[in-house]
């Protein structure tokens, strides 16, 4: 339903493609992947959400305090489920996809001005910067969970590293690629 509405509401699709759009999304090769890894699973299923709502902070400035705070609380629920590593690549996405939004609303910016990538992050830094308090306050809304999971990584087998031949094992060699 998330990604239907996101289909619907930021990119502008049809029913018939939203519903297409909410289909390859939860019966996907990635998803369907993550069915017996139910952490991974349940963070994925918010990541629809944040987009939206992302989208609507860059395109509704007026009510960005309102949307902000409904960031926040996605935000804490995705990392509520247990998740860190989908969360770290949802804000990843979050960043992009506002990047994209708010680039292809400015259809006020001078051509030239547009080609010029500084002038382009400056003004994209402006309309995102006001984001990030709302991302903080979803991390410290779940600061119980969190700060437990911080502490237990560190004791984690992962927490020095991986030898070079175990970080590689199931790595698409190079060599393979053409095939």
């Amino acid at each position: 339903f998330g990604t239907y509405t996101l289909a619907r509401r930021a990119v502008g699709l049809t029913p018939v493609a939203s519903s297409l759009a909410a289909l390859f999304f939860a019966l996907g090769g990635h998803m369907i992947g993550k069915v017996e890894q139910v952490n991974q699973l349940q963070s994925l299923a918010w990541l629809p959400w944040l987009l939206l709502f992302a989208n609507q902070f860059v395109v509704h400035v007026q009510s960005r305090s309102r949307v902000g705070l409904i960031i926040a609380v996605l935000l804490a629920l995705q990392l509520l489920s247990g998740h860190t590593q989908t969360t770290f690549i949802t804000t990843t996405a979050i960043l992009l996809w506002s990047f994209l939004t708010h680039f292809s609303t400015q259809n006020n910016i001078n051509p030239r001005v547009r080609r010029n990538l500084k002038a382009v992050g400056v003004s994209f830094s402006r309309a995102l910067f006001p984001l990030i308090p709302y991302l903080v306050l979803g991390a410290l809304l779940t600061g119980a969970q969190l700060l437990p999971t911080l502490e237990l990584t560190q004791h984690s087998l992962r927490s020095d590293g991986l030898p070079f031949q175990q970080a590689v094992s199931f790595s698409l060699h190079p060599l393979l690629i053409g095939w």
